[in-house]
């Protein structure tokens, strides 16, 4: 391996990982689905130097997360707004945004007419220099999962903005401690040193003693970090969420979506309608580029795979998507983080339980896919196709 570069020995582990999938185990191109961030890569790779062509592989979804997304909400999506609370729907004349300074143009449009119809949040849009920075905090809350709905978040993602005060004081230890062995302010109190000075602050506002210490002190007060966390923000995040779930509106009564709502609706979509998932799963799941992905195509893939047969490949230094935010994870970090999301989901996603690890066999993963293949196939030709009228009964109930 150290003779190979990064992306030579991804290249062949994907290449074993899909020669055996679609030639060891007997399935269907259409049970494996390879999701790439970087759109036909894992295609190209995966069949140079093997006997596959372009034609073994026609029917396999190999496409990027967006397009999977766009995919879902063409041929199901038609409602998932109304999932929302959005009194609108998704059609075929519905585009995707795809410039973004287009889509900054269309924002300041609509930021207009929200702070008109808004006055009580005026003394927010005071603080914000560009409001198009508010279209950018709407696109990580998107890639982290959290929805806005009517009148709440969707499946409690108001957590995510209230925060971890553990995980808050972790950061915040670390920024103050003082540095050259004690005898330099922490980084922390240094970046504190203009506070009070040609500034504008509220009569209650804490003493500079107070936020940075006394004179001759090399870190923060302990006691500030509670402070900020427990800061009301309730405000803001009424703020926040209205003009989140505002915009959405906007963008669908413009007929366009970003690439960040492709995902929004299709994982709300996925996560309420069991059937569809049913209908759209797939038996074998590879994710290439994976130092690329957020935080909601980690929980596509959960609702999108049947098993526990899902590859993740990539290279966290060759990370190029900084708007997905995506974290370095090792392997470890990201089966906790598997189960973790698997129970948060609710019995959305699919697999064993964290008790029952997958087989490790080769021999196992392809009998268990023959049979299961087999299963399917037989389950399906029994099925007698529906009439229409049995079709509008199983909707109704």
């Amino acid at each position: 391996m150290s003779t190979k570069s990064a992306s030579g020995w991804r290249s062949a582990w994907r290449l074993t990982r899909v020669t055996y999938v679609l030639s060891g185990a007997s399935l269907d191109n259409s049970d494996f689905s390879g999701v790439s961030l970087r759109g036909a890569d894992l295609t190209d790779a995966t069949l140079s130097g093997t006997d596959l062509t372009a034609v073994d592989l026609s029917d396999a979804p190999i496409q990027t997360f967006h397009s999977l997304c766009h995919d879902i909400l063409t041929e199901h999506g038609f409602e998932a707004p109304t999932l929302l609370g959005i009194d609108d729907r998704i059609t075929g004349f519905t585009r995707v945004l795809e410039d973004e300074n287009v889509e900054k143009a269309q924002f300041r449009e609509f930021i207009r007419r929200f702070s008109d119809n808004h006055p009580e949040y005026d003394d927010f849009f005071r603080a914000v220099e560009e409001p198009v920075e508010l279209l950018g905090l709407i696109n990580q809350l998107a890639a982290k999962g959290v929805f806005p709905t009517a009148d709440g978040w969707y499946r409690n993602g108001e957590r995510h903005l209230d925060g971890d005060f553990d995980a808050f004081r972790e950061i915040f230890d670390e920024l103050n401690l003082p540095r050259n062995d004690g005898n330099k302010q922490s980084k922390l109190r240094s970046k504190l040193g203009g506070y009070g000075n040609d500034k504008c602050y509220l009569p209650d506002a804490p003493e500079e003693d107070e936020i940075r210490g006394g004179c001759g002190e090399k870190h923060v007060p302990a006691a500030v970090a509670r402070l900020a966390f427990d800061e009301q923000r309730g405000g803001l995040k009424n703020f926040v969420h209205d003009v989140y779930h505002e915009y959405l509106q906007f963008a669908l009564s413009r007929n366009h979506l970003n690439f960040s709502f492709l995902q929004l609706f299709a994982f709300v979509l996925l996560c309420d309608d069991h059937r569809l998932r049913d209908d759209v799963a797939f038996e074998y799941v590879m994710i290439d580029e994976f130092q690329d992905s957020s935080e909601i195509q980690f929980k596509l893939a959960l609702l999108l795979a049947d098993t526990n047969n899902v590859c993740v490949v990539g290279d966290w230094k060759q990370g190029i998507y900084r708007r997905n935010r995506p974290s370095v994870r090792g392997r470890t970090e990201i089966t906790e983080e598997w189960w973790r999301e698997s129970a948060i989901l609710e019995g959305c996603p699919r697999g064993t339980s964290p008790q029952t690890p997958p087989p490790e066999s080769p021999e196992a993963i392809a009998a268990g896919s023959k049979a299961k293949s087999k299963a399917r196939k037989e389950t399906q030709s029994d099925k007698k196709p529906a009439t229409n009228r049995e079709k509008a009964k199983s909707e109704a109930t």
